[in-house]
């Protein structure tokens, strides 16, 4: 494709067209029809402030083939000269240190960010990375909320890209969520002798080590001095939430959870078949880890983490205002089931506690809607950290293990802190946890809702989820006590796909220009799958290949059918970009991008009987 004459191009669409999913398949690539160009598209400008029109980089051959698609009115295509369009990246960033080591060195930054802007690893043999960081989205207009230990908010790391003024919003919580009248604000909530809370923020949002650069930061504590309790902190956030004018989205980030030790035991239910006894067994999953264990040897005593349903309520409350939420998984390398998992009702009794659940998870990570964050590790070859909770319940991991990022000053993070960067009054530091791996999740989230201000948190769960890059983390397969074993999570590793080296997608990236079409026809006989056409047969195996167009005419009215990333029933999981999935009687199209995974499957919404293996292929 020729770079010469790209440019700006305003597409004009007609009234009731679905302007998000019209953004979405321009950009994904993975859902085009004959008029549209076959590989992803660069969002200019989305225009947020007009109902229908939109700014693509088109090329000028691109534009007017463009015009054909029966949603669009017109497409307009301008020149470089007027309108100031040329070719350089958004923001690049200079050449820096992404090191994955526990040294601390005021010239290593954040790890994540190459390890999250590609398909692979980019530091196989490696723990040392010169890499140059290019953005262009970084969270301007999205509000991001550190729910933690606090904030220092004198630390540099808070300031705007040109260095000129504070993005903190040191807010009177009580006051803006109009809840004066329930809660006081004291003194000494903008601190954090803790020092957690800075390093987590510093990962969402920070100038140097965030991800959101430009977003706009706000904290509420809930640790320490001067903090609100969990649920109260949970009212005002919805509070402040639901009075907003500006239309910000809101991300929260929750690395903290809630936890129960083992005591008591006076027996319990494994898999459905009760057991007795007065001890920890961990071949039920009661896993004894120096992780998860406290107090000095002999006399260790276990924790699990575990569901408060008052809180819970609180955090449903919150992702039906819309609000999202991203919570760290936990650090205490036990399993965490889906509700229909096997492990899901496992319990022991108490003689304290009654009967305690210790495979369901803890609030607020596992509460329904949030998005759950695991920890990978820093080692190669990459693989979930030992310390990371996992299980089918876990959305997506993310590098959580030696992250540098702020460390406050007087607080329990600067022990062992070197200097920050810019300023050697101030500090760094790197740790590890899911608390590190959660912000990650939340500065990609804050910057993809720059572009998609109105997603609800359902929307963005699935976007995590689908955008991820998977099969790339290493499984060792094993029981409970195997910590680098996934427990049948899935297999996803954090991706940002908007962060290219150049702002427009100008290369034969996808390596199509005019995706070749094969048709399946898709029917329902005796509870199956059959497909006759390019392949004919029950539930067959199918084999697409990478770049090339697929249309399914479905015909199974009663047998919705879906193209997934896991073999389940149920519209979850479903595969992103796909158009029309989930159709029982009609024609649903997939072009397959460079980017998908080696395995899909289709599923029927309801049936077990109806599904099979998609194998993809370049």
């Amino acid at each position: 494709m020729s770079t010469e004459d790209t440019n700006k191009a305003v597409v004009t669409l007609h009234i009731g067209v679905d302007v998000d999913s019209f953004i979405d398949d321009m950009v994904s690539g993975k859902n085009h029809n004959e008029f549209m160009p076959g590989r992803p598209v660069e969002l200019f400008n989305e225009k947020p402030d007009s109902l229908r029109n939109v700014d693509f980089v088109l090329t000028r051959q691109e534009a007017e083939t463009l015009k054909g698609d029966p949603r669009i009115i017109d497409v307009r295509y301008g020149t470089k000269q007027e309108n100031g369009i040329f070719l350089k990246p958004y923001i690049l960033e200079e050449s820096r240190v992404y090191d994955k080591s526990i040294t601390n060195d005021s010239t290593h930054y954040n790890w994540g960010f190459p390890a999250c802007t590609g398909n692979t690893n980019p530091y196989s043999g490696t723990t040392t990375l010169n890499y140059q960081h290019a953005f262009s989205l970084s969270g301007k207009n999205v509000d991001v909320v550190i729910q933690d230990s606090g904030i220092d908010p004198n630390h540099p790391e808070w300031l705007n890209l040109e260095g000129t003024a504070s993005r903190l919003q040191q807010v009177n919580w009580p006051g803006v969520s109009g809840l004066t009248g329930s809660y006081t604000q004291g003194g000494q909530h903008y601190t954090d002798q803790e020092g957690h809370g800075s390093h987590v923020a510093g990962t969402v949002a920070g100038r140097l080590y965030g991800w959101a650069k430009e977003a706009n930061i706000y904290a509420i504590k809930i640790f320490d001095t001067d903090a609100f309790g969990a649920s109260a902190s949970f009212n005002l956030i919805r509070g402040w939430h639901n009075l907003k004018t500006n239309g910000n989205p809101t991300v929260v980030n929750m690395s903290w959870g809630y936890y129960q030790f083992y005591t008591g035991i006076t027996g319990g239910n494994y898999r459905g078949t009760p057991w007795s006894g007065s001890s920890m067994v961990s071949a039920y999953g009661m896993v004894q880890t120096l992780y998860n264990r406290t107090g000095v040897s002999p006399n260790f005593t276990y924790v699990h983490p575990v569901r408060v349903s008052s809180v819970d309520a609180d955090i449903q409350d919150c992702i039906n205002a819309g609000i999202i939420l991203i919570g760290a998984a936990g650090n205490n390398a036990h399993k965490i089931d889906s509700t229909t998992g096997t492990d899901y009702n496992n319990y022991y009794t108490s003689s304290t506690n009654g009967t305690v659940y210790y495979h369901r998870g803890g609030t607020p990570s596992s509460a329904t809607g949030v998005i759950t964050v695991g920890a990978v590790k820093s080692a190669n070859p990459e693989g979930k950290a030992f310390f990371s909770e996992t299980g089918p319940r876990i959305d997506v991991f993310a590098p959580g293990e030696n992250i540098i990022s702020v460390a406050s000053v007087g607080s329990t993070f600067e022990p062992g802190s070197i200097d920050y960067p810019l300023n050697s009054s101030f500090k760094s530091v790197k740790a590890s946890g899911t608390s590190m791996a959660s912000p990650q999740v939340a500065g990609v989230v804050a910057c993809m809702m720059e572009t998609r201000r109105t997603w609800t948190p359902a929307k963005v769960r699935t976007w995590v989820q689908t955008v991820a890059s998977t099969g790339r983390l290493s499984d060792t397969g094993g029981g409970y006590t195997d910590l680098q074993s996934l427990q049948t999570a899935s297999n996803r590793f954090l991706r940002q796909p908007f962060n290219r080296s150049v702002v427009y997608e100008l290369t034969s990236e996808i390596g199509y220009d005019t995706p070749a079409t094969t048709t399946f026809s898709v029917t329902n006989n005796a509870g199956l799958y059959v497909f006759s056409g390019a392949i004919s047969g029950s539930n067959p195996t199918l084999t697409l290949v990478r770049g090339q167009r697929y249309v399914f005419n479905v015909n199974a009215v009663g047998h919705p059918f879906w193209i997934k990333t896991t073999l389940t029933l149920g519209p979850e999981d479903a595969y992103y970009g796909v158009a029309n999935n989930g159709n029982d009687n009609g024609t649903i199209n997939f072009i397959v991008p460079k980017d998908a995974p080696n395995t899909l499957y289709y599923n029927c919404q309801y049936h077990t009987t109806m599904r099979g293996t998609i194998n993809i292929v370049d």
